[in-house]
C-alpha cells in the first residue's frame, strides 16, 4: 500500500523541560515524555494507551503500542528530526513490514 505524500495526523503540545526530556499532555489525557538526544528522540507515552517508540533520521526503527490489553509492534521510517533549543518536529511514516502506510508530523514546543 502506497501513501500519497499526505499527512495523516498531525499533533502538536506544548510541554516543559526536565532534565533531559520534555514532558506534554494531549486532550485525551494521555501523557508523552521525549528524550532528545544528538541522533535520535526516544517518544515514550501512557494513559489509556502505552508508546515506546525510537525515531531516528533516515533509518527504520520501532516500538511497541499497548492498549487495552494488547501489545503491537510499530515499524517507522523517521523522514526528518528537527531539534531546535524550544522546538521538536518528527516527520515519519508508519510501516507494515517495509511499506509505508501512514504519514505522522509530531511537533513539541516548550520554555
Amino acid at each position: 500500500m502506497q501513501i500519497d505524500g499526505s499527512i495523516v495526523s498531525a499533533f502538536t503540545g506544548k510541554g516543559a523541560q526536565e532534565g533531559d526530556r520534555i514532558i506534554f499532555s494531549d486532550d485525551e489525557g494521555q501523557t508523552y515524555r521525549l528524550q532528545i538526544s544528538d541522533e535520535e528522540v526516544r517518544l515514550y507515552r501512557t494513559g489509556k494507551e502505552e508508546l515506546a517508540i525510537l525515531f531516528r533520521t533516515g533509518m527504520h526503527s520501532g516500538g511497541i503500542l499497548k492498549t487495552e490489553g494488547l501489545e503491537f509492534e510499530m515499524n517507522v521510517f523517521t523522514r526528518s528530526i528537527t531539534n531546535k533549543p524550544t522546538e521538536l518536529i518528527l516527520e515519519y511514516d508508519l510501516l507494515d513490514e517495509n511499506e509505508p502506510v501512514a504519514r505522522h508530523l509530531l511537533t513539541a514546543k516548550w520554555q
